[in-house]
């Protein structure tokens, strides 16, 4: 297995959708009592939206008043147009080729997107537009370490109005699943015969069958978008009428409005629905890496955004616009009201968190790393000033997505800083780091580094400065080590990693020598006790794997002593018990291992997979014993038990992407304390899926969440119903343990 496989690694899949809404009085007027009679085509309901609007509190450039959050493309909206940047089909996901490994280079960029702009013409310089249905979420933008140019608070909602737009005709645009509705509202008396726009960037305008094709581009590389037919009525006496009304070319290129015969005493309104998701998709620039559930089963997510990538230019290939996101949703509410939060936090540079765990509080600590000399760091922090060229980051959140701690956590050189847990009000995290320097305690089982080392510390974000730093080591050989998954039970650390050390500390190791190949190399399980001294701490460590190489997904422990290691090998002769099936073959197949750590033993040791290329990422424990694995299969017989999908969709992503996206389809397993699976289901459409983030709630069903090229993934009670383009996230609910099929 070449290195490549785990090249974005710290890019997990994981990934959730998180963009949302607000609400607040909507439009005045006798127009706004006709609006809100309920009719279906101008007014969506708040369960039905995905797509909704923020305003502009300081966060963008000063002629955007508002913008789209949940739609396949990023609006932004002026007093006297709406702005949509499209990006070429083939644009790919730059960040991973600062990820690739030596000689490896992701596909080139294309030009910057074009910038189509629906002009108003003649309409009012001054029309007022405001929001309206303030929704309950809220967006936080920790941008910088400038706290005068933080905007905390900043509503969502569920529709916008340009006010007197003409004379007597308002303009109401809103989301429903996935389209953006712009809906005009003529008084009484107005003349519709005012309403004129343009498509300025447009290589080409015409009517099709009532509808309207504008074309960006001459070569045929870009489909058109669709204004669809328009649909026109009056309600009078509680009857709705339908008026006939058409699509008019003008001969200066600005589009019309025809009308068939009305009232004009009565309020009239047309409703031409533009339909962005189909055919431009999305930016490529947004994806979440992580999940995790409160005890309210609130879910979290985090991840990177490039938000402040603006029109001008609106260029994903510019790293240093990409932010660390957290978002928190609330499933027990429907539609876009489930957010409760968005914060954005980041400097200058890249910033990145592919992690993140939550207190009984509602807390949020967000793990990461940053290239960003000016990440906004707290008056507490470890660290406050960026040591050196790309360093860890830790950030913890109050209930409602404010900062209370974020530091800097790396020496001079380079820092990951992969994974995190939470627990008893600390905050585990684990990586690997380059510094001579890297920030150790006094009580640190390894003080200094020996080539390459894992890391693992642990913050108290309750404290300030040094004190918030209450362990933290070294751990590794003479070879290259990285760490990748941490947890913590009972005070005890456990985590896992890569090694090609063969003078790695172990401690009653269940395989005494380093077995693997030239990429990563064999696995490493090992378990510290902070509260003990030097090297006592080390309780168990120990090399597992084959002669190719092996990567960790996940790793969590119970109360018993037992490490659970789920991830993919290259090595057939991986070390199994009579449970495993055989190598299912391909690239690799996924793993998972029970370890009692404290016989020590092996618990059992197995395959999971089929004749393509199969991995396990995130594991959850619950109180039986039974564990509870999410990942990614190209397997079209890849094992499975009772499922709630049976069959392989298929779907491969480019390979630069496959962290995220993976092979084909996403799989969910269960496996019972023997190690016998007792659950395995496909998870996917027809596009390239994979899952990253697995948690149990308190009521019994398991939260999967990962990314998705698929169209047609399967949904039900949608959060947001389509995918908003080329690749998006999702989080699925599966109710009864494995036991019930897809809830939501």
């Amino acid at each position: 297995m070449s290195r490549r496989l785990g090249s974005v690694r710290l890019l997990s899949i994981l990934l959730l959708a998180v963009l949302v809404a607000a609400c607040s009085p909507g439009p005045k007027g006798p127009d706004a009592a006709l609006l809100s009679t309920g009719d279906k085509q101008s007014s969506a309901s708040t369960s039905q939206r995905s797509l909704t609007f923020l305003p502009n509190a300081g966060q963008m450039e000063p002629a955007f008043l508002f913008r789209t959050l949940g739609s396949a493309n990023t609006l932004f909206f002026t007093n006297h147009e709406v702005l949509l940047p499209l990006p070429s089909p083939q644009r790919a996901v730059d960040i991973a080729s600062r990820l690739l490994p030596s000689g490896k280079t992701a596909p080139a960029e294309p030009a910057n997107p074009t910038l189509l702009r629906l002009r108003f013409a003649g309409a009012n310089p001054q029309a007022r537009v405001s929001g309206g249905e303030q929704l309950p979420g809220i967006v936080n933008f920790f941008l910088g370490n400038d706290p005068a140019q933080w905007h905390t608070n900043v509503p969502t909602y569920g529709r916008i109005v340009y006010e007197q737009l003409y004379p007597g005709i308002d303009l109401l645009y809103e989301g429903s699943e996935g389209l953006l509705k712009g809906t005009f509202v003529v008084a009484p008396g107005a003349n519709s015969g005012h309403i004129r726009w343009y498509y300025d960037g447009a290589s080409r305008v015409e009517l099709r069958q009532s509808e309207l094709r504008i074309s960006v581009s001459e070569d045929g590389q870009t489909a058109p978008l669709v204004e669809r037919q328009p649909v026109a009525w009056q309600t009078v006496a509680s009857q709705r009428r339908s008026i006939n009304v058409r699509y008019v070319i003008q001969g200066d290129g600005s589009i019309g409005l025809a009308l068939g015969k009305y009232d004009a005493t009565q309020p009239l309104l047309i409703d031409p629905t533009l339909d962005y998701s189909t055919y431009v998709g999305d930016s490529a620039c947004q994806a979440a890496y992580h999940m995790a559930l409160d005890p309210d089963n609130n879910v979290y997510i985090t991840g990177i955004s490039n938000f402040r990538n603006y029109p001008s230019p609106p260029d994903c290939s510019n790293e240093g616009y990409y932010d660390i996101f957290v978002t928190k949703l609330d499933p027990a509410r429907t539609g876009a009201a489930q957010r409760v939060y968005t914060t954005y936090i980041g400097g200058s540079d890249l910033d990145i968190a592919p992690a993140i765990g939550v207190d009984a509080n509602g807390k949020a600590y967000a793990a990461g790393y940053t290239f960003s000399n000016n990440f906004p760091t707290t008056a507490t922090a470890f660290q406050r000033n960026c040591p050196g060229s790309g360093d860890g980051v830790v950030v913890q959140l109050t209930a409602t997505g404010a900062i209370h701690y974020a530091s800097y956590l790396g020496g001079t050189k380079f820092e990951e800083l992969s994974h995190a847990a939470v627990a008893n009000g600390l905050t585990y995290v684990a990586g690997f780091t380059t510094s001579t320097d890297f920030p150790t305690t006094a009580n640190a089982y390894q003080a200094s580094l020996r080539s390459r080392d894992a890391f693992v510390s642990v913050l108290d974000t309750s404290q300030s400065g040094a004190a918030s730093l209450v362990y933290s080591t070294y751990y590794g050989g003479t070879g290259s080590d990285e760490g990748y998954v941490v947890d913590a039970v009972g005070g005890l650390i456990y985590f896992a990693g890569t090694t090609m050390s063969t003078d790695l500390p172990s401690r009653n190791p269940l395989q005494t020598t380093n077995r693997g190949g030239q990429g990563y190399g064999d696995l490493f399980v090992a378990v510290l006790d902070p509260a003990r001294v030097g090297q006592n701490q080390l309780l168990f460590a120990t090399y597992w794997g084959g002669s190719n190489d092996e990567y960790p997904g996940g790793v969590v422990g119970d109360n018993a002593g037992h490490a659970y290691v789920a991830g993919f090998t290259a090595s057939s002769n991986f070390p199994t018990t009579a449970v495993s099936p055989v190598y299912g073959g391909g690239e690799c197949d996924a793993f998972l291992v029970k370890m009692d750590t404290t016989t020590p033993s092996l618990g059992y040791s197995r395959f999971v997979g089929g004749s393509g290329k199969d991995g396990l990422r995130e594991i959850a424990l619950d109180h039986l014993g039974n564990a509870y694995v999410a990942g990614a299969t190209g397997s079209a017989n890849f094992p499975t038990v009772n499922p709630i999908q049976a069959t392989f969709r298929g779907g491969v992503a480019p390979e630069y992407q496959g962290a995220w996206f993976g092979p084909g389809d996403a799989v969910i397993t269960k496996f019972d304390p023997t190690g016998a699976m007792t659950f395995g289901t496909y998870l996917g459409g027809t596009g390239a899926d994979a899952a990253g983030g697995i948690a149990l709630d308190t009521a019994g069903n398991v939260y999967v969440a990962g990314g998705t090229r698929s169209t047609d993934f399967p949904i039900v009670n949608a959060f947001q119903t389509t995918n908003a383009g080329v690749f998006d996230s999702f989080v699925a609910r599966i109710g009864g343990r494995l036991g019930c099929g897809l809830c939501c």
